[in-house]
């Protein structure tokens, strides 16, 4: 089933230390910070608000939200990940 599938993903955003604009930098993530951005996420990117005063549209809850999230070892990721990338460049490059 595909709910079984699904993993969880933390998305970032920051400002570069010793980045040459850090003031517009800083624009752009108060405004990806605002009620009205957050509340366009859900139907968007598919992704949850950050802000916890943004009701979800009525419409995210007809999609699947698994009880429980698929994980793998860090340990195996990090000693099968580059074999899994060249299986993945083999296959589809």
């Amino acid at each position: 089933m595909l709910a079984e599938t699904c993993t969880n993903q933390v998305e970032y955003a920051g400002v570069l230390a010793g980045g040459r604009n850090t003031a517009k930098a800083a624009e752009v993530l108060n405004a990806m910070l605002d009620a009205d951005w957050q509340s366009s996420l859900p139907l968007s990117n598919f992704v949850l608000p950050v802000r916890n005063d943004v009701v979800l549209p009525t419409q995210y809850g007809l999609f699947v939200r698994p009880s429980e999230a698929v994980s793998l070892d860090s340990n195996l990721v990090s000693t099968e990940q580059k074999s899994w990338i060249a299986a993945w460049r083999e296959t589809f490059e």
